[in-house]
């Protein structure tokens, strides 16, 4: 598989992490709101749904990325490999199952 297909599929699954996972950071993202909205912006429900669903798929590519670093660090993979890329795949599939795991029972009740 090329690195742009595996990079389109680390960030399809962040996004659809931060889908997934949006009901359990908005809580935490309301408050906040005032802080991600420019000010000509008007503070509503939906922006700020859309925005905890952003930042959650950013926190998603982000902390999923650290593993990849440090296997790049340690392994030194020659720079044409996708090595890397596959552990950021396989960390962004961690995330999203837990999201999965977390998120779906509450929404089947």
């Amino acid at each position: 598989m090329s690195r742009d297909t595996l990079f389109a599929l680390v960030a399809a699954l962040s996004l659809a992490n931060g889908l997934l996972c949006q009901p359990l950071y908005f809580p935490l993202m309301a408050p906040f709101a005032f802080a991600f909205y420019p000010p000509f912006l008007d503070i509503s429900v939906a922006g700020i749904v859309y925005a905890s669903i952003m930042v959650t798929a950013v926190l998603t590519l982000l902390i999923s990325g650290i593993p990849a670093a440090i296997f790049e660090r340690i392994a030194a993979p020659p720079p044409e490999s996708a090595a890397g890329l596959w552990v950021w795949l396989g960390t962004v599939g961690v995330l999203f199952a837990f999201g999965l795991l977390v998120v779906l029972p509450s929404l089947t009740r």
